[in-house]
């Protein structure tokens, strides 16, 4: 989820926490600059990986109140349609991190497939041609 600003009369300290549309944020920055959660819990437990605004923070067990470090998982935009099409996150934390390695190979089948020519990007997805 991107930084966004949340629209409040209310001046919110640092570290505050609102629900926006079904998800935790969290102020990280003033003047009213906001983060996912979950981002920030897997941004502040992970130092030094980069993160993209287009990734997104999915909970392993599918409890969207579980912000344990190890609950939360990174899913790279270009990623995210394969695992949401293969089930996406289950209540089995193994299940969808397995679902996650899953869409990874197959990203990196595609992207290898692009390179050498076998895979066309159209405008809906790319295929093997």
């Amino acid at each position: 989820m991107q930084t966004s600003t949340l629209a409040s009369n209310n001046k919110k300290a640092l570290y505050a926490e609102s629900i926006s549309k079904k998800y935790t944020m969290i102020k990280v920055a003033e003047p009213d600059v906001w983060i996912s959660k979950a981002r920030w819990v897997y941004e502040e437990t992970h130092p030094g990986e980069l993160t993209e605004p287009g990734d997104e923070f999915h909970f392993a067990d599918s409890n969207k109140e579980n912000y344990s470090p190890a609950n939360i998982i990174k899913v790279k935009q270009k990623e995210r349609t394969i695992f949401l099409f293969l089930g996406g996150s289950d209540s089995d934390p193994e299940v969808t991190k397995y679902r996650l390695l899953q869409a990874r190979l197959k990203v990196a089948q595609l992207d290898l497939g692009e390179k050498i020519g076998i895979v066309k990007n159209y405008g809906s997805g790319r295929r093997f041609i």
